[in-house]
């Protein structure tokens, strides 16, 4: 496969679903060659993130080779962002935003609206976990950004 064909994916959030699920899902396409994960967003900053990783060692065994993964791409490169708001990337989104294809939102339901707009501003393609939203107007929202931008929204 033509390295310009591995689609760059970032995550947004590291919360249960990203490090039980989604993470190790996303992993086994990264080894197949079809994906490259370049980089997690959090709200905690770099040690804080670092600690509620270890601190789910005890609660969530079935999470460990995830939470591994990640602490080495943490430790290794330039992997980590950290979020200075709930709802958005801060106040320069690009430079996030250009080292990813598509952009993997795994934010509380109530500030996803942010993330998914600046992603498709930039257009990016955007995967968003489950539930997209709490109502049917939320997810209506959501996907209206995506069309209107022409990216896959999933």
């Amino acid at each position: 496969m033509n390295s310009k064909d591995v689609k760059r994916v970032l995550f947004v959030g590291l919360g249960e679903a990203i490090l039980e699920y989604s993470y190790p899902a996303i992993t086994k396409l990264e080894e197949e060659g079809l994906v490259k994960i370049v980089g997690c967003a959090d709200i905690n900053n770099f040690d804080g993130t670092l600690a509620n990783l270890n601190s789910r060692y005890e609660r969530y065994p079935k999470e460990k080779k995830s939470i591994d993964r990640i602490k080495k791409k943490i430790n290794d490169n330039q992997f980590f962002h950290h979020q200075t708001s709930v709802d958005s990337f801060g106040e320069n989104p690009k430079v996030v935003l250009d080292k990813a294809d598509i952009i993997y939102i795994a934010t509380p339901n109530n500030v996803r609206v942010g993330f998914v707009k600046e992603s498709v501003d930039a257009g990016k393609g955007v995967i968003i976990e489950k539930p997209v939203a709490h109502t049917r107007g939320g997810v209506g929202n959501l996907f209206s950004l995506c069309n209107g931008a022409k990216v896959i929204c999933a």
